[in-house]
């Protein structure tokens, strides 16, 4: 069994925290995190994706989901 370790961004506020622009791109505001006691997931639980740096907002990464 394989366990991940994982740190989540809360996405209940999309509108603040979260966001699509319009070629569908996701961005997240990294420094506000979900406080769960759930840190851990199973890995057939978990997608894999790459995190880019915003150019325009510092404090967003653009995800990039991608095929293992």
């Amino acid at each position: 069994m394989v366990l991940l370790n994982c740190d989540w961004c809360d996405m209940d506020k999309r509108d603040k925290n979260s966001k699509m622009d319009k070629h569908d791109f996701a961005s997240l505001n990294t420094r506000i995190k979900l406080k769960t006691k759930k840190t851990y997931v199973l890995s057939s639980q978990a997608r894999q994706v790459f995190y880019v740096r915003d150019g325009y907002d510092p404090s967003c990464l653009v995800v990039f989901k991608t095929q293992p």
